[in-house]
């Protein structure tokens, strides 16, 4: 998940945030013509109801996309869930970690989204999940961090 996101620029904007790796203008719907990495467009629709606008690379793995959508303000104190890519052709397809994404699905065609959907928690996602509360919660990793402070201003 190569580029910059749109962090700042979205606040306000209700439940259609729009979240971007890589600034828009600089995306052709296939391949950019200078040899840079192609993105396209995928909306994520988290466990919240909320949809984001993505751009994502075929060479990108599942777990980028969850580190991602972990530092992202509008889904950072989501720890626990599975994600769904639903492709054009009307497949759903359940991501697995260690897998990237065009192993799975052909996102160049176009008209895929993402689906958080939630699983059910074990001994190390409830860890995980306690560990991630603490991060949101601390003092010291809130001024560290940029996306938290968003997310508790987003709130």
């Amino acid at each position: 998940m190569a580029g910059k996101s749109n962090r700042g620029k979205n606040r306000g904007r209700g439940t259609n945030s729009s979240r971007s790796l890589e600034p828009v203008s600089s995306v052709d719907s296939s391949a950019t013509s200078n040899g840079d990495l192609g993105l396209y467009p995928i909306s994520v629709k988290t466990k919240s109801g909320e949809k984001l606008e993505l751009q994502l690379n075929p060479g990108d793995s599942v777990m980028n996309l969850r580190q991602f959508l972990l530092e992202a303000p509008e889904t950072c104190f989501f720890s626990c869930y599975d994600l769904i890519l639903h492709a054009k052709d009307g497949s759903v397809h359940h991501l697995e970690d260690y897998k990237e994404i065009s192993e799975v699905a052909d996102i160049n065609v176009g008209g895929c989204s993402l689906e958080m959907v939630a699983a059910l928690y074990d001994d190390r996602s409830i860890r995980s999940h306690v560990r991630r509360a603490r991060e949101l919660l601390s003092l010291s990793t809130l001024h560290a961090s940029l996306s938290t402070s968003l997310a508790l201003q987003h709130e």
